[in-house]
């Protein structure tokens, strides 16, 4: 009986034993089955569809695990396909774990020299830089290139795969001298083995383009993006992928070369083509839509550009979800238009929404959540925000510390950093910072690198704040010159400098000098139809120009014969900054103001009075907000000049009602005292050219007065030492000239009281 029962359950246990197997080999059929599909669902690009891959991965990860073991080679393999899908996904967070587990199983299992080993450690590497961990994966590939040049061959397929993704760590790392000879060391040994138009060389073509176009060199890089393009249509035709991304390359160089004309057809076809062959969803064709979007703000067509952006992040949020780096990118892009456009507290909560959300996914010393970080230093600097000194240092010492100090990405905080600094008025500790950011620019990029040419325009313009109008000159003489030499002369950070350089000799009062740079160059690209500069651009220069026209008209100098050719020019500033900065912003106001002055010294003095009629409405309705008494008060002294210019002009057109009520919305006694004084003498019986004479020495006085209130109000705010000194030298001076036209007014007077009494 015994027996029988031993004999019983051993047969049971055979039973289940085969059950069992059985039931293992339908497993493992079941984990093929799911890589099938996973395979298949690869080709779709839609997130659900990934989620879905996702799902089956899992499984067969699951089951590989039970039934074979962590280190069998198929569970390894299900292990880098859960990796692969949570990258597509942006879940970094679970795809790195994966990944190092399968590269540490695999060394231990395979042996460190496997083929598959290389693989999981390119992998590995790949992943390490796209988180961040640039360091981490730069061991990676020093320890791995070596050993797989050995093992495979210096002209192995993956041996070049090695070398390039080497390549790439040193580019983003800044380290772009140190990438350069990397890229050209692929491109030549891909030519080499596969020939010049495989795939494989063609895309490390384009890398070289891309790093040449990061060492400062659009124009090396142009030929370059124009052959890599040339020959993937020849090889794989216009629609592949690979000519869809060198197409996008020439376009960013010619856009780097300030030739935006050229890059937008190039762009708007990149689209286009992207989307007919990978579908609008696409992650790539995404980016396209991206890229136009950047370049029709570049153009200034922000009514092109803000439906795009709609497009584009609903579409990435839709496909990739809203935390995908790619959707983040489209909420910070936004935030970057609104900045673009003046739109401030538009622009702050997308900002601080990007980094919020890159924080939370790529973590705090990620190089994308420091860009996003300095991004919204950005939008702090631009509304003069004390909330930019903190960021700023928050940001430089994170970049220094990741990034290293030497990194161009760096050296732009280091730039923000001085920018806060100077914005508080604290000149002195930003002069330093400047200095050492333009010597390691030099160092880092060399003296013809657009950002080296940055920093030493930043440095000049922070010696002209300080009063080192002659220091100031000269560097700016060299930045122009190196400007022109690389950009071409139309580039619009030429023609920036340009403008730059025209003020600097405006400040030195060498006004000759500042208008022939305006009217023998900026003249005729501002007014041509292919004005490369933005509306923002614009304005600066014009608004220059007319401060040069109003101290060639108050001086005297006999150089304003161009001015009426000039005029047409100047009205466009008023409307551009009504546009793009609002008609009640300090700068469209103060274009009012300077046009009606120039009017009025040419003798229109009715177009004077429109355009400071204009002035007036919109200083009243500002206040008339809700602002507070003092606010109210501080903002009629800034334009005080305007309204006692149109009463004086409104006395000039005998139309003492308009005049009165100026002064009455003014509350200003002083201006109604003048007026008063104005009006007595037109009803005296003075001759014609003592009523003369007395408009003549009240015009002058009223000037006079007029400036040294300015003076007084421009030295309380003056940034440095150095300006309220010059500032109160200057009002010194205007106050002796006034003491002494008071004087003459004083015996004009006495002279006409006598006359009087004798009459009498």
């Amino acid at each position: 009986m015994k027996l029988k029962k031993l004999l019983i359950a051993g047969c049971l246990a055979l039973i289940v034993s085969v059950a069992q197997a059985a039931t293992k080999e339908e497993l493992l059929e079941l984990a093929d089955d799911y890589d099938r599909q996973i395979l298949l669902y690869s080709q779709i690009e839609a997130r659900i569809v990934k989620v879905v891959a996702e799902s089956l991965a899992e499984k067969a990860l699951k089951i590989r695990t039970e039934v074979l073991g962590d280190e069998h080679p198929d569970t390894l393999g299900s292990m880098e396909t859960l990796a692969r899908i949570h990258y597509k996904l942006g879940k970094f967070d679970q795809a790195l774990p994966l990944r190092q587990k399968s590269y540490r199983l695999r060394k231990k299992v395979l042996g460190e020299k496997h083929l598959h080993t290389f693989i999981s450690l390119n992998n590995l590497a790949f992943l390490y830089k796209e988180v961040g961990l640039l360091n981490q994966a730069l061991a990676l590939y020093k320890k791995g290139y070596p050993l797989i040049k050995e093992t495979l061959g210096e002209k192995h397929s993956l041996t070049l795969a090695s070398l390039n993704n080497f390549a790439l760590v040193y580019r983003e790392l800044g380290k772009f001298s140190t990438a350069l000879p990397l890229f050209q060391t692929v491109y030549r040994l891909a030519k080499e083995v596969l020939g010049e138009k495989a795939p494989e060389t063609l895309s490390s073509l384009n890398n070289l383009v891309l790093i040449y176009h990061d060492l400062g060199s659009p124009k090396k890089a142009l030929p370059l993006a124009q052959k890599a393009h040339r020959l993937t249509k020849e090889a794989l035709g216009e629609e592949h992928p690979i000519a869809l991304y060198s197409l996008n390359n020439v376009a960013v160089i010619y856009k780097s070369l300030g030739s935006l004309k050229e890059a937008l057809p190039l762009l708007e076809k990149c689209y286009r083509l992207r989307k007919k062959v990978l579908g609008e969803k696409h992650p790539k064709t995404i980016i396209s839509l991206i890229n136009l979007r950047i370049i029709y703000d570049d153009l200034d067509r922000f009514d092109d550009a803000m439906p795009l952006f709609e497009k584009s992040y609903h579409l990435a949020k839709e496909i990739l979800g809203e935390k995908h780096p790619l959707t983040i990118r489209n909420i910070s892009k936004l935030a970057s238009i609104y900045q673009n456009t003046g739109k401030l507290d538009d622009a702050l909560p997308l900002s601080e929404k990007a980094y919020r959300l890159t924080l939370e996914v790529l973590g705090e010393e990620h190089p994308d959540t420091l860009q996003r970080l300095d991004n919204l230093v950005s939008i702090y600097l631009s509304m003069n925000s004390s909330k930019a000194l903190l960021l700023s240092e928050k940001c430089y010492l994170l970049k220094k510390k990741v990034l290293g100090e030497k990194h161009p990405n760096t050296l732009l905080s280091l730039t923000h950093l001085a920018a806060s600094y100077k914005n508080l008025g604290r000149l002195e500790e930003a002069l330093p910072l400047l200095e050492k950011d333009y010597r390691l620019s030099l160092e880092v990029l060399g003296n013809k690198h657009p950002s080296t040419l940055s920093s030493l325009n930043n440095l000049a313009v922070i010696y002209k704040d300080l009063g080192s109008l002659s220091d100031a000159l000269l560097l700016l003489k060299k930045v122009y010159r190196l400007k022109q030499e690389i950009l071409g002369e139309k580039h619009p950070k030429t023609l920036i400098s340009l403008n730059n350089l025209a003020g600097i000799y405006r400040e030195l009062g060498r006004l000759n000098e500042a208008l022939s740079l305006y009217t023998k160059h900026l003249r005729t690209e501002v007014l041509g139809e292919l004005n490369p500069l933005s509306i923002q651009e614009i304005i600066g220069v014009l608004n220059n120009l007319s401060e040069i026209y109003m101290d060639l008209i108050y001086m005297d100098l006999g150089l304003t014969e161009g001015l009426t050719e000039a005029l047409p020019l100047l009205e466009q500033t008023p409307h551009l900054t009504k546009e793009f900065l609002g008609e009640k912003h300090p700068n469209t106001l103060k274009s009012l103001r300077l046009l009606a002055r120039i009017y009025v010294a040419q003798g229109s003095i009715q177009k004077g009075v429109e355009y400071l009629e204009k002035m007036v409405k919109r200083v009243e309705s500002l206040r008339s907000g809700d602002l507070s008494a003092k606010n109210r008060q501080s903002l009629f002294k800034q334009w005080v000049i305007g309204y006692f210019m149109l009463s004086d002009l409104y006395i000039e057109q005998s139309r003492s009602e308009e005049a009165f009520r100026i002064a009455e919305m003014s509350k200003a006694r002083t201006l109604l005292e003048s007026l008063a004084a104005k009006l007595a003498a037109q009803q005296s019986g003075l001759t014609p050219a003592e009523q003369q004479q007395l408009r003549d020495n009240e015009a002058r006085l009223a000037f006079l007065n007029n400036s040294i209130a300015s003076k007084s109000e421009a030295i309380l705010i003056a940034k440095t030492p150095v300006d309220a000194n010059r500032l109160l030298e200057e009002k010194i001076a205007l106050e002796s000239e006034k003491n002494k036209q008071v004087s003459k007014f004083n015996q004009f007077h006495s002279k006409n009281t006598l006359n009087s009494a004798m009459c009498r």
